[in-house]
């Protein structure tokens, strides 16, 4: 419950910003390397959060290309150690059953 009135609350206060820059237009005017760039304001903060956006995606991309190594060698442990546990689960089945050459293929699965 707190979540949804939390998040109702952060749409109103987006909505009303948003209304106080349609109300009070004006314009930006950027004067880099010689050349002159004028926008509203409003193109100007959507320019600077695609811009944001953009940034994190790319910077997200190459974090986990760089964690990927260490990721898929966590996902091979895991793996490993999943097989080796269904192995030695189904060998004390096998030896509460008195099935010795089942309880002996398990083990030989699990090493």
């Amino acid at each position: 419950m707190i979540r949804v009135v939390v998040f109702l609350l952060a749409v109103a206060f987006i909505a009303i910003g948003a209304a106080w820059l349609a109300d009070r237009p004006g314009d930006v005017t950027i004067l880099w390397l010689g050349r002159r760039i004028e926008t509203s304001v409003a193109v100007a903060i959507a320019a600077v959060a695609i811009v944001a956006l953009v940034t994190t995606i790319l910077w997200s991309l190459i974090r986990l290309v760089l964690r990927s190594p260490r990721l898929v060698g966590r996902v091979m442990v895991n793996r490993r150690r999943a097989r080796a546990h269904r192995a030695i689960s189904h060998g004390l089945i096998a030896i509460g059953a008195g099935d010795m050459r089942a309880a002996q293929c398990r083990r030989t699965r699990a090493m």
